[in-house]
């Protein structure tokens, strides 16, 4: 019965560490990593811990819905490009999406280059050469 108390009076300790932390104006992350590291996190701030601790989300609350329209618009961009580039179709499932995008980002793939874009090049060239 002890043992039961004890865990229940750590874990509430550990939500309102969790909280004090995440509601402040500037997260620490150094702290929040810490006492990540040595407690479990309370099932209630996991998602908004892991994307602060991932960069994902901002620390500072002022920049938070900034920096998630950010990474909104991006995704936006990502997906559209992929779509139009025919390297995704909207019925692709969400994980080769996802790691599309990421290829992308990272240069790990090329954007294929349609063949009117290649036409245009060589008419530019040409075009150079006779202003010569």
């Amino acid at each position: 019965m002890i043992i039961i108390l004890d865990m229940i009076l750590t874990q509430r300790a550990g939500q309102t560490v969790f909280k004090d932390l995440l509601e402040s104006d500037t997260i620490d992350i150094e702290k929040l990593k810490q006492y990540a590291q040595k407690n479990s996190i309370v099932a209630e701030f996991k998602p908004l811990c892991w994307k602060i601790l991932l960069g994902i989300k901002s620390p500072y609350r002022a920049t938070r819905r900034y920096v998630d329209q950010a990474n909104c618009d991006i995704y936006k961009r990502f997906h559209s490009t992929l779509i139009t580039c025919r390297i995704i179709q909207t019925s692709t499932p969400i994980s080769q999406q996802f790691l599309s995008m990421y290829l992308l980002d990272s240069h790990a793939i090329k954007l294929p280059i349609s063949s009117t874009v290649k036409i245009f090049y060589r008419i530019i060239k040409l075009n150079y050469l006779f202003c010569l």
